[in-house]
């Protein structure tokens, strides 16, 4: 079962949907994929971070309420954002804290020319890193 939801209101509305809907009322994990894109979409650059961060949290609420009163795992995907700040490379996880106070668990991937790191960070930033390489077979 899927729904497509292209915008923030769909998205908020569609847990309401799910519990609602039969076909999903005994699922013990819901998976969100690309969790802040509509809200990066609709509320975009500073003068609507506000507004962005506002949503973004009352809906990450109403999943993490679903969660609880159904016994469901919520997997979330995001993106993060990459930049230079004198001279140096950051990364800034999308979502900021509206989205990490919620997560118990992150892992985080990182691409260096054919090695790719899983790091697995906790709530306390405890991390451990797991590093694949790419080949013609795959991950080795």
């Amino acid at each position: 079962f899927s729904i497509r939801a292209e915008t923030t209101a769909r998205q908020i509305e569609s847990i309401s949907m799910m519990q609602n809907d039969p076909r999903v009322a005994g699922s013990k994990m819901l998976v969100v994929d690309t969790v802040s894109k509509n809200f990066s979409v609709e509320f975009g650059g500073e003068r609507k971070l506000k507004m962005r961060q506002s949503l973004l949290s009352v809906y990450v609420n109403k999943l993490a309420r679903d969660a609880v009163l159904n016994d469901r795992a919520v997997l979330l995907t995001n993106r993060v954002a990459s930049g230079a700040s004198l001279g140096r490379r950051r990364e800034v996880a999308v979502g900021g804290r509206s989205l990490r106070r919620f997560v118990t668990k992150a892992i985080h991937l990182t691409r260096r020319g054919t090695v790719v790191d899983a790091t697995l960070l906790d709530r306390d930033d405890n991390r451990s890193t797991l590093s694949s390489s790419i080949t013609e077979k795959g991950f080795e």
